[in-house]
């Protein structure tokens, strides 16, 4: 319906376009507290909200994703060479451009800095030695690190 009416230029009825907004918004929040990440369902519905003209409401989600990539950085602070916390919190950094909002790092960044320190230079010696797993990991903490604001060299 939101679309046909913008198709034909007809102005969304106030109460349609709060209607929309409250549904993509909650859904959107849904799908980070969810267990396992749907990162395709999150981008469909971020490009919905775009399609529709439909507002995020940035302090709601902000938290929201904050909370999530704070409880993977977390896990991954206490298990760093698990790869699929790694990937998990790779993923999510993939997301952020998204939306129109920032969310604060600062704690996923501190965990990151700590990590790069502590357990980053000794896989990035087996890295070079060539042991497939350090490689997978360096690779995407390094890129993990971009998409964080934080240098790894």
């Amino acid at each position: 319906l939101l679309l046909f009416l913008k198709d034909i230029a007809v102005p969304v009825p106030r109460a349609l376009a709060a209607a929309a907004e409250y549904v993509l918004n909650a859904t959107l929040k849904r799908e980070f507290e969810e267990s396992i990440l749907n990162l395709s369902r999150i981008q469909n519905l971020v490009d919905a909200a775009k399609m529709h003209g439909v507002a995020l409401e940035g302090p709601l989600l902000e938290l929201t994703i904050r909370n999530r990539m704070e409880r993977i950085a977390e896990a991954f602070g206490k298990l760093p060479s698990d790869l699929d916390l790694l990937r998990e919190l790779d993923a999510l950094a993939n997301l952020l451009p998204l939306f129109p909002f920032e969310v604060n790092l600062r704690i996923v960044q501190n965990i990151f800095f700590q990590i790069l320190r502590e357990v980053f230079p000794v896989l990035q010696k087996k890295a070079r030695r060539r042991y497939k797993t350090a490689v997978q990991w360096t690779t995407l903490f390094k890129s993990l690190g971009d998409k964080l604001g934080v240098r790894t060299d």
